[in-house]
């Protein structure tokens, strides 16, 4: 929704000094289109919650209940726009458990606030774009379960979020465009500590020079691989055939290698295999002579299959250390063969490299620069 987008980056807007939330740092979207004029029925009393519902829908208004099985409800009056005015609001008395209502961009003002005032169970209340002022929200003091309140590009200043501490569940206050200042700010969250207010210039402060010395570090960290890419352009191109060499030599060692592995390797898993089935033949024997001990044939099969099943445990011992030497040694020296076409590839692109190290220094000048001036634009201004 645009209305969501436009307040994410209000939290982002860069903020000057008293007041501090009326200039965002980035071009605001254009002006919607005027909509024709909407000729609305006049104001008449409801009776019962079903007539002002009827009467609200009629405005372009809504109603509904936050869940099936929950007759909490939620109005928006914004969709009626401009032709919404205070006597309306009047509809929402005869209405229960009112815990949403959006009055965004209608034309209603501080003589409508007592209404929206009796409707104890709020805690959600949109009044952006709307004519309200200090002294209107000062009328919403009884509101106790309210825990968001948005009064985006109203007129509202210091005052009226002074009034605002006395919602003690009020988590999250939306400000921007508005009159109030840093000081205002503060004074509020040190009397709510657990408010949110959006924008806050003390937050986006501290976050501005954070990204600034975050960017002034990568500008540290590209200046230095942009000396050693130099030094690599400098020294490495007339080696480039050596490396080549050397790294061709390289091949035929690391394949040997590996050959030699492979074969371990299935050597080990022949002389485990055997040392296994060995191990069972001399547990049958075993097994065997248990049934029979006097049996001098099983006792003799015993013995030589214990023999054979301890020799071929030592084998299957020795070729799984085989292995893994071979493994080892086949590693090593394909790291060295890499190593050695890695050395080539730089040495053939040290030109190209250089140029995109000379690049990204730019790039991350150009970012601190940026972070910079959105650090500055925190500052005290002069007089």
């Amino acid at each position: 929704m645009k209305l969501r987008r436009t307040l994410a980056l209000a939290a982002f807007a860069g903020l000057t000094a008293s007041p501090i939330f009326t200039t965002p740092s980035f071009a605001a979207d254009p002006p919607p289109a005027t909509a024709p004029a909407v000729k609305l029925p006049p104001y008449a009393a409801a009776t019962t919650p079903q007539d002002a519902t009827t009467k609200i829908e009629a405005l372009g208004g809504s109603v509904h209940q936050v869940a099936q099985n929950d007759d909490s409800l939620e109005v928006d009056f914004h969709l009626g726009g401009q032709a919404i005015t205070d006597d309306y609001l009047q509809y929402l008395l005869q209405l229960k458990k009112v815990v949403s209502l959006n009055l965004q961009d209608t034309k209603i003002t501080d003589a409508g606030l007592p209404h929206v005032a009796k409707l104890t169970t709020l805690k959600t209340l949109h009044l952006e774009k709307t004519a309200i002022t200090d002294s209107g929200l000062a009328q919403l003091a009884g509101l106790k379960d309210l825990e968001y309140l948005n009064v985006y590009s109203t007129q509202v200043g210091d005052a009226g979020i002074d009034a605002v501490k006395a919602l003690p569940k009020l988590k999250r206050l939306y400000v921007w465009q508005t009159k109030v200042t840093e000081a205002g700010v503060e004074k509020l969250k040190k009397a709510l500590p657990e408010i949110q207010v959006i924008p806050d210039p003390s937050v986006e402060r501290r976050e501005a020079l954070a990204g600034w010395e975050r960017a002034k570090g990568d500008v540290t960290k590209a200046e230095a691989a942009l000396v050693a890419a130099k030094k690599d352009a400098e020294e490495l191109p007339a080696k480039v055939e050596q490396f080549k060499k050397e790294a061709e030599e390289a091949k035929k060692p690391a394949a040997d290698a590996k050959k030699l592995a492979d074969d371990t390797k299935k050597k080990s898993e022949e002389t485990a295999k055997a040392a296994t089935d060995t191990k069972k033949a001399a547990d049958d024997a075993a097994a065997q002579l248990k049934a029979k001990a006097d049996d001098e044939g099983l006792k003799k099969k015993a013995e030589d299959t214990k023999k054979a099943a301890t020799d071929a445990a030592t084998a299957a011992d020795t070729a799984k250390k085989a292995f893994d030497e071979a493994q080892k040694q086949s590693e090593a020296t394909q790291a060295k063969a890499d190593e050695a076409k890695k050395l080539a590839d730089k040495a053939g692109n040290a030109k190209k490299m250089a140029e995109d190290a000379q690049k990204s220094l730019e790039g991350a000048k150009k970012e601190e620069e940026s972070a910079k001036k959105k650090a500055d634009s925190f500052a005290p201004k002069a007089g």
